[in-house]
């Protein structure tokens, strides 16, 4: 059952299937639907087990399919797989998910499918019973949308004009994160609803570092002033979950680029919005870099994101700190 990302929410709540399949890059809605799904089988008492799945390293897969746990009899298992799966790893993808034990569920995270990809046999035949989530980068106008979709849920309710509604979309550039680490801070302020006046005044009061001033920083390769960025964003109180997701952003397209011919380079700089004066910053920076380098930051970035959940234990901000220090090489 293929839905937009809007009837995925609705459809979770309502009806259970087998298997979850989610492809795109887009971390907002991705996360959300994430969430939502973990929130579901939680409820329900399952186990659920999640891994990162690099290099087409698919162990975890073959180590848990047909098998049951100590810890519970109904377990979700989640993978997140960074590159398109080879023969082998779509042979077992394909097993598993026509397969799925009564009290087991799959949520398959893609993150690097093209069109041509989702449309082969071996992807039609996972998502045949499954429900399926194609997630696209949203234009202004469906940042509004979704943007206003976000205020319905809050706990302390905000109230944005249509004109102010426009103005942060425009403002975010349709990135749905940073519009959310926006909306964060507005439900701290004593003021409950704004226009595009009293919001612009806001914005041009508060915002004084955010997520995509450290990005440029990291790129650039300057750690005292990254470092600097970071503790003003945890001071502002920025979500970490956020920061994480912009430091994820830029070593994916790294990994990118390093893998990439210049005329492919040049593709993937447009898609990114990289302007020509900071090329030259992006590849300098990739020739720092091994391969196995990036599968190491990566699983860092994976294990960063489990102790925001609260799935695994430590100190978040510390890591994130180290995994800074990481990046300037």
């Amino acid at each position: 059952m293929k839905v937009t990302y809007i009837e995925a929410i609705q459809v979770i709540h309502k009806k259970d299937f087998p298997c979850y399949v989610i492809t795109g890059k887009e971390p907002f809605q991705k996360n959300k639907l994430v969430d939502l799904i973990n929130q579901k089988y939680k409820a329900q008492q399952f186990e659920i087990l999640r891994t990162q799945i690099t290099n087409q390293q698919y162990d975890f897969l073959q180590l848990n399919y047909n098998t049951f746990s100590l810890f519970a009899e109904q377990r979700l298992l989640q993978l997140h797989i960074s590159k398109a799966p080879d023969k082998n790893a779509k042979k077992l993808l394909t097993e598993c998910v026509n397969s799925v034990p009564q009290n087991d569920r799959y949520l398959l995270v893609f993150e690097d499918l093209n069109s041509a990809q989702q449309k082969t046999k071996w992807f039609q035949t996972i998502i045949q019973n499954a429900l399926y989530v194609q997630i696209w980068p949203v234009s202004i106008n469906e940042a509004m949308t979704l943007i206003k979709l976000e205020l319905t849920s809050l706990k302390t309710p905000i109230k944005l004009t249509q004109d102010a509604l426009m103005l942060l979309a425009q403002k975010t550039e349709g990135n749905l994160f940073a519009a959310s680490q926006i909306i964060s801070l507005l439900q701290d302020q004593p003021e409950k609803s704004f226009d595009q006046y009293t919001l612009s005044q806001y914005l041009s009061n508060a915002m004084s570092y955010d997520v995509f001033d450290l990005s440029q920083s990291i790129v650039e390769q300057n750690i005292n002033r990254s470092l600097t960025i970071l503790q003003y964003l945890f001071k502002e109180r920025i979500e970490t979950a956020i920061i994480l997701w912009a430091i994820v952003k830029e070593v994916r397209i790294w990994l990118k680029l390093s893998t990439q011919t210049p005329q492919q380079q040049q593709s993937t700089f447009v898609t990114n919005n990289i302007w020509r004066d900071k090329q030259i910053a992006y590849q300098r920076l990739i020739k720092k870099f091994h391969p196995n380098q990036y599968s190491q930051l990566l699983n860092k970035c994976f294990m960063i994101d489990l102790m925001i959940k609260g799935i695994e234990s430590g100190n978040v901000e510390k890591e994130l700190n180290e995994l800074i220090c990481q990046l300037h090489h």
